[in-house]
């Protein structure tokens, strides 16, 4: 009995525990780091023979957006999204006009090219995974 115990306690302290949330992002823009908000999100994770999903709710990004200050970017210069897991899920961006969000555009190389035109945007990045998506919005203001 105490020989199953003990194996049980080592197995248990074996086994890897996997995050219950997508991770963080951020944008690197010349060398500059701006953290991304993560909205929401649907996260699955199997620990053994159990399953768990994960769905969380988040205000839209235009939303997000008011909490969120503006950082200065030079016209068309270029972020790099990155994960503090350095995953490379699937990305994909859009940028939000008021409530109401814009055409949404493939990711080549994790890189979001900003417009030409002097503004805020909102732009919200959508990532997907293996086991899950999750949204992230940061806020621009381009010179």
């Amino acid at each position: 009995m105490i020989f199953l115990v003990l194996l049980l306690i080592i197995v248990s302290g074996c086994t890897k525990v996997f995050d219950t949330e997508p991770p963080e992002a951020i944008a690197k823009i010349n060398n500059k780091e701006i953290a991304l908000k993560r909205g929401g999100y649907h996260w699955t994770t199997e620990e053994g023979a159990l399953t768990k999903a994960t769905i969380a709710d988040a205000a839209s990004p235009n939303q997000i957006a008011q909490d969120l200050i503006a950082s200065p970017v030079e016209k068309g210069s270029e972020a790099t999204i990155e994960f503090s897991d350095h995953s490379k899920p699937q990305l994909t961006y859009n940028f939000w006009e008021g409530d109401q969000s814009g055409k949404s555009i493939s990711m080549e190389g994790n890189k979001i090219t900003f417009p030409s035109n002097s503004g805020k945007y909102v732009i919200e990045v959508n990532a997907t995974w293996s086991n899950g998506d999750a949204s992230y919005t940061f806020v621009i203001d381009v010179k």
